[in-house]
């Protein structure tokens, strides 16, 4: 008995009758959903861009998008949110240590120029 290291999974129903390559038939419609999927967010981008003043519910109210085309608006906008919260996050890290380093830098040097100033009047002595 031949017993294999690792479970094997075939999904049956992406293989044709004929053996391991699909039929013309789904090789089209394959194509034609991806086609489709390459197509339909520019097309939903169009209908909303000549809609400025409506919501995403406003238009599937209206029937003008559908509620997947929603779905994916709407998962694109987060997506955007997140990448430019990440954005923001990652330029606020970088201005308050350049910040902290330039208020440590200026602090140290106006200790400095104190301590002189106060060793040149302790040199001098008292003026009368």
């Amino acid at each position: 008995m031949l017993r294999h290291a690792f479970p094997i999974a075939i999904e049956l129903s992406t293989f044709s009758d004929h053996g391991l390559l699909p039929t013309p038939n789904e090789k089209g419609r394959s194509i034609r959903n991806i086609n489709k999927n390459i197509a339909n967010p520019s097309k939903t981008e169009s209908l909303i861009a000549s809609h400025p003043e409506k919501s995403l519910d406003e238009l599937v109210s209206a029937q003008i998008i559908n509620a997947d085309q929603k779905a994916q608006q709407q998962t694109q906008y987060l997506k955007v949110d997140q990448e430019y919260r990440g954005f923001l996050t990652s330029e606020k890290a970088a201005f308050e240590k350049s910040f902290t380093e330039k208020l440590e830098k200026d602090h140290e040097a106006a200790l400095v120029q104190i301590k002189d100033q106060a060793h040149k009047n302790l040199c001098q002595g008292p003026s009368s």
